[in-house]
């Protein structure tokens, strides 16, 4: 029960600061009421509070209640039944209903529909250290109750050893209790995903390296090739001076 109960308990005390907004919130209402006194009864304090706490906390209204007028039994027309009128308007019925409007805008709609969410905000972060939290709570109880007096005295007497011994425990995949919250679920579902895709950048960048290095050795080919070119066509101009060297030989006998 303590991993489920914890998480309560955290969420309520973070939202303290919360409760001391709509606490004032309430307050302000309760000393417009308080102020117009359109009810006094049972005395004027818990009469105003009572309206506002009905009003701003539960949503529960009256408008005649509200504004301090109760609707009065006539006999219908022609029988003997009796049938509620409703009241004519006070003289606080503007003031009552901009106190109306206002508290039930300001804390009915809003700081309820806040608290609900931050409620559930706060629950949902403690619900995925529960079980941490718990383990906490456990040891912190441990360790008082190792802290007692009698305790100490019962060693000293019994001269028994205390050993040290500090264990730790890593789980190397999550528990079922801590996947409860979402937060969680959705955190140890990114965790898949994040790997693969470093899975998959390692494998292109080693696709992408050893395409680079067949380019370059392609290239260094290609470079061969363009030089083997330049020697072919070097070597074509060989016959032609060939043929002017024997032409010339040619004539120098002539001559001689």
């Amino acid at each position: 029960v303590g991993p489920q109960l914890l998480p309560i308990s955290k969420a309520i005390q973070e939202t303290g600061v919360f409760f001391l907004v709509v606490f004032c919130f309430l307050a302000a209402g309760v000393h417009a009421y308080y102020t117009i006194g359109p009810r006094t009864e049972p005395f004027p304090l818990y009469a105003s509070t009572m309206q506002i706490f009905r009003l701003g906390i539960l949503g529960d209204f009256d408008m005649y209640d509200f504004e301090g007028q109760d609707p009065v039994m006539t006999h219908a027309d022609g029988s003997m039944t009796w049938e509620p009128q409703d009241p004519e308007p006070s003289d606080v019925y503007v003031a009552v209903h901009t106190i109306f409007y206002a508290t039930s805008i300001s804390i009915t709609i809003i700081l309820m529909n806040l608290l609900v969410g931050v409620l559930g905000s706060y629950y949902d972060v403690h619900k995925e250290t529960a079980r941490q939290a718990f383990l906490r709570e456990r040891a912190g109880m441990l360790v008082n109750f190792e802290q007692r007096p009698w305790l100490k005295l019962w060693r000293r007497c019994t001269r028994s050893r205390n050993m040290e011994v500090l264990y730790v425990l890593i789980r190397e995949e999550p528990d079922e209790v801590s996947l409860q919250s979402m937060r969680s679920v959705v955190k140890n579902e990114l965790k898949g995903p994040s790997g693969m895709v470093k899975q998959i950048d390692s494998g292109m960048a080693k696709q992408i390296d050893s395409v680079m290095k067949e380019i370059n050795f392609l290239k260094d080919e290609i470079r061969g090739i363009s030089s083997f070119k330049k020697d072919l066509e070097e070597l074509k101009d060989v016959p032609k001076m060939m043929q002017e060297l024997k032409e010339a030989l040619k004539e120098k006998k002539h001559a001689a």
